[in-house]
């Protein structure tokens, strides 16, 4: 999860690959400063928000994806701790029914982006966008893919259209 939330910041699967392991070790040596009583993913993405950051200051000049970090944290936050008797697998078949139920565009761009890993400039020229189109549609599906898994796993049913 470490792993895709830096992809989501970075936008390059192997930057995010290194970033992940540089995530770990510096929570390992930040251990004793972790609260057991608190839930580990929100710590983890601090360290690795804060790493990808730092690596796309050094390299600005290369960046491609830029991605509102904060969309990005409430979506994964969603998975931090189940609620009562929810598992993973509900959470996943949450996020499956959303994906399924976002607009025909929506969904395209969402899967070629990242199921199959296309960049957005890759997607734009697949489907004859503008590439801040590309953008424009993920960050749309994101903050309805949020709201989507939010009310499904609230028990509320989601809107056919996410």
């Amino acid at each position: 999860m470490v792993t895709a939330y830096l992809h989501s910041l970075v936008g390059e699967w192997d930057t995010a690959a290194d970033l992940a392991q540089e995530t770990f070790v510096v929570a390992y040596r930040r251990l004793d400063s972790f609260d057991a009583s608190r839930p580990i993913g929100p710590w983890l993405r601090g360290i690795a928000r804060n790493l990808a950051l730092n690596h796309r200051r050094k390299h600005a000049h290369r960046q491609e994806v830029t991605v509102d970090g904060d969309t990005i944290d409430a979506l994964f936050g969603l998975f931090d701790l189940p609620r009562r008797d929810e598992s993973w697998e509900e959470r996943l078949r949450a996020m499956d029914t959303c994906i399924e139920r976002l607009p025909p565009q929506q969904q395209t761009v969402v899967l070629r982006h990242y199921r199959d890993d296309e960049s957005a400039r890759s997607i734009a020229e697949r489907l004859s966008l503008a590439e801040k189109t590309v953008f424009q549609t993920l960050w749309r599906a994101r903050s309805n893919l949020r709201n989507c898994i939010e009310a499904l796993l609230r028990g509320k049913e989601a809107p056919n259209e996410a």
